[in-house]
């Protein structure tokens, strides 16, 4: 199994933070699709070549579930790490205040 990654959104926005390394991570989104849409890295506390990267990460929702979850493929074409697909689940967790 993987790690969790938290990840905040807003319509345009997506922020991420992996609870393993403490990286953080500002995209914007642009959908492309009813199911797909596209990542842009606009911000990174990863070393400086991971923040000049140019690319765009491509995300397909692949399946639904009932309790707001999503299965997804991501693909990125990054300038620094090359071509790389991965899979995962996103899960809605209701934030408290």
């Amino acid at each position: 199994m993987g790690h969790t990654i938290i990840v905040k959104r807003t319509e345009t926005r997506q922020e991420e933070i992996d609870q393993a390394t403490g990286e953080h991570i500002k995209m914007t989104i642009r959908w492309t699709g009813a199911c797909e849409y596209e990542l842009k890295q606009t911000w990174t506390s990863i070393n400086a070549n991971r923040r000049n990267k140019r690319g765009v990460t491509k995300v397909t929702i692949t399946a639904v579930m009932d309790d707001e979850s999503y299965r997804y493929r991501i693909h990125c074409a990054c300038d620094t790490t090359g071509a790389a697909t991965n899979e995962g689940i996103m899960i809605k967790v209701k934030e408290e205040i």
